[in-house]
């Protein structure tokens, strides 16, 4: 019998309650990064690093009126420091935007004045970049391995919480044929099933043939890299090709910041790195596995029978735009997405994510005037979806953990 097929789409959400850190976690992560590796100024006897230094200046400078400001996501405050770095450099002569933009005197770090002068400001943030890139995904690797075995037993609600979340993996594995497009770095679904198609052989090594070549489903595409990827300096073929190690526990070699640059049109030089991370990712996925995986997103979207998103935030334009275009008047498929709200709220009707509603009405082509509670009101307890009129669209609001044991709930619906 023929499987329908099932794309799953998967972001940051559906990997928070089982210990991957959130937002202002890595803010304080990354803040704490600088600090170590003495990417601070001083002022008044007290230390203050360059991110938080950087963050805060994004912070107030989109504060709305009468409202607190928000903290910037982690990738916003990477993603300006990167093109600081390329506005500071000795190349700014790319960055075309200088002819009209003065630079705002950022403080000298303890880093940079120990090089007395031999390297300049934007050569200092470049540096500072790829180290919070490189320990970042260093935090990822031991988040993943701290989750997924079990004499972790300090943390062992995350053990058992994955277990919910492997088993739920497994449950869609056998019951469609499946294609993930992972957003996230971690390796949780992987581990529940291995046996999914990445496009690298079991040497290790990534055949973009075989991608472009593939009939069958049952893969997962680490769209934005994996705590897998790894770059080893003495690879005899490339510096920068990026290889499949499985052991977590093994020594990855990031190292950004000794490597090439990939230069854009627009005057922006990202480091190679394992990953892609920050805001215009389409910048960033040139070369493959990303370049690759990149290629089949519209493929999968318009060969869809369904699509469930786990824990998605709507915020890459580049897959919205896929989804987007698949979403056919002439074609009613089952879309279910997971997410987790408060329990008083939809996602539309005052929410305070209002760029998250107008992504996702927009990318799934809904009105957001059209949603309804069963019943005409939405019950938390009892493990409702909250429905789109006409359309064949669901929200689950109550997490990623709790739709794991409800799986037979979200399947029957897909």
């Amino acid at each position: 019998m023929c499987k329908k097929k099932l794309l799953v789409v998967v972001g940051a959400g559906a990997s928070v309650e089982m210990g991957m850190p959130l937002n202002n976690d890595i803010n304080h992560k990354l803040s704490k990064i600088a600090l170590e590796n003495n990417f601070y100024y001083e002022e008044k006897g007290q230390k203050h690093d360059l991110y938080t230094y950087i963050k805060d200046k994004i912070k107030y400078s989109c504060r709305i009126k009468n409202k607190e400001p928000e903290e910037p996501n982690f990738e916003q405050v990477l993603y300006v420091i990167l093109w600081l770095a390329c506005a500071h450099s000795k190349h700014n002569y790319l960055c075309h935007l200088n002819a009209f933009l003065n630079l705002e005197k950022i403080p000298d770090s303890k880093y940079l004045l120990s090089f007395n002068e031999q390297i300049g400001k934007g050569q200092e943030l470049k540096n500072l970049y790829t180290k919070l890139v490189d320990s970042l995904l260093d935090t990822f690797r031991k988040r993943c391995i701290r989750a997924t075995e079990k004499e972790y037993f300090k943390h062992f609600k995350y053990f058992k919480y994955f277990k919910y979340f492997k088993k739920f993996i497994k449950k869609i594995c056998q019951e469609f044929d499946v294609a993930f497009v992972n957003l996230n770095y971690d390796n949780f679904i992987t581990q529940a099933c291995p046996d999914l198609f990445t496009g690298f052989d079991n040497r290790g090594f990534f055949d973009q043939k075989r991608i472009y070549n593939r009939k069958e489903w049952n893969m997962i595409y680490h769209i934005h890299g994996s705590v897998h990827f790894n770059m080893p300096l003495h690879n005899q073929y490339h510096m920068h090709e990026i290889i499949w190690e499985n052991d977590l526990k093994s020594i990855f070699e990031n190292n950004a910041d000794g490597r090439n640059f990939e230069f854009t049109e627009d005057g922006l030089r990202v480091p190679n790195s394992n990953i892609i991370i920050g805001f215009d990712k389409v910048k960033q996925i040139r070369r493959n596995p990303f370049r690759a995986y990149y290629s089949q997103i519209d493929k999968l979207a318009n060969e869809a029978d369904s699509i469930l998103f786990m824990g998605y935030g709507f915020n890459d334009q580049h897959i919205n735009q896929a989804i987007k275009s698949s979403c056919r008047p002439d074609k009613d498929r089952p879309v279910i997405i997971l997410d987790k709200r408060n329990p008083v709220k939809s996602p539309f009707k005052g929410s305070d994510d209002e760029e998250k509603s107008r992504n996702i009405c927009s990318t799934l082509n809904i009105n957001s005037h059209n949603t309804t509670w069963p019943n005409g009101q939405y019950m938390f307890g009892n493990q409702a979806f909250e429905e789109i009129k006409n359309k064949n669209v669901l929200f689950w609001h109550h997490g990623m953990i709790n739709a794991c044991k409800n799986y037979k709930k979200i399947i029957k619906n897909l």
